[in-house]
């Protein structure tokens, strides 16, 4: 059996649950980012601000450290599809960094 078909129940977990919701996470830093604004609208101080401005840059970093702990990207090509039951730690990256090609002012904004 090759390397590349080992199914292993990481990947079974890592797919139960994130395969379908990594779609959807710029969708999920925005609403969250809004909520930043709400909680400073709600309760102005430095805190708030600062969390309101750095968010859209910390919570991606965050979730993917958090990814390459628990899956680290391994080097060479990978394969990816909504039918592979291996995890695809390096389309899930993508997924993670997708917030900054739906909303390019934030990269934009990271070059100041």
């Amino acid at each position: 059996m090759s390397r590349r078909s080992e199914v292993t129940l990481k990947d079974k977990v890592l797919n139960l649950f994130f395969k379908r919701l990594q779609h959807f996470f710029p969708f999920i830093t925005f609403c969250l980012w809004i909520f930043t604004l709400y909680c400073l609208v709600q309760n102005p101080s430095f805190q708030t601000i600062l969390i309101f401005a750095l968010f859209p840059y910390l919570f991606p970093l965050l979730c993917h450290r958090l990814l390459t702990f628990v899956y680290p990207i391994p080097e060479g090509g990978s394969y990816i599809g909504l039918d592979q039951e291996k995890f695809s730690p390096w389309l899930a990256s993508l997924r993670i960094q997708q917030i900054y090609l739906v909303f390019p002012i934030l990269e934009r904004l990271l070059f100041f």
